[in-house]
């Protein structure tokens, strides 16, 4: 009977996390909504992504962009996500790869400039908020990809639909 005392603690234990994790997702106005690896390989190799390069991904969930930017395309890859489960899930996916780094927090917060590509699946209303950041910040020749979004305000350079999903880029 005690072991099925502690299979029912750890499983509330990893709900009520789960759950707090997306209560803190939702509050910061943030869904987790993910996207198939084949969507992510073609969104960066139409951003130009190459070896050394470094690239972010804004709310990089389970690290799926993260480990596709390393992995097949040789980048530094950074990824920032608001969640708690997500953050720590992506870190023990990711784990043994060297060229990612995974930071837990707000990307409203963050500093865009050192960053030659950016990623990312947000909603409109997030992607208003962050277009006057990307003119002020993203230095000459860096690219940003905004999956199924626009960023008011700026042009894209190219539009693509994959799966049926529009992907956005953006050149500065």
């Amino acid at each position: 009977m005690d072991i099925l005392i502690i299979i029912f603690l750890i499983i509330t234990t990893a709900m009520a996390f789960w759950g707090i994790s997306t209560i803190i997702s939702i509050f910061g106005g943030i869904n987790f909504v993910s996207s198939t690896d084949q969507v992510i390989k073609k969104s960066l190799k139409l951003a130009g992504l190459r070896r050394g390069e470094k690239f972010l991904e804004l709310g990089s969930g389970m690290g799926s962009g993260l480990l596709i930017a390393a992995v097949d395309f040789g980048a530094k890859a950074t990824g920032i996500e608001i969640s708690p489960f997500h953050y720590f899930a992506s870190k023990i996916l990711t784990f043994k790869n060297k060229m990612i780094n995974i930071k837990m927090g707000d990307f409203r917060n963050m500093d865009f400039g050192n960053f030659d590509v950016i990623y990312c699946y947000l909603s409109p209303k997030l992607m208003k908020k962050l277009s006057s950041k990307f003119k002020k910040q993203l230095p000459h020749g860096s690219r940003v990809v905004s999956l199924a979004f626009e960023i008011p305000n700026l042009k894209p350079a190219q539009v693509e639909i994959i799966k049926g999903k529009n992907i956005h880029l953006y050149e500065f």
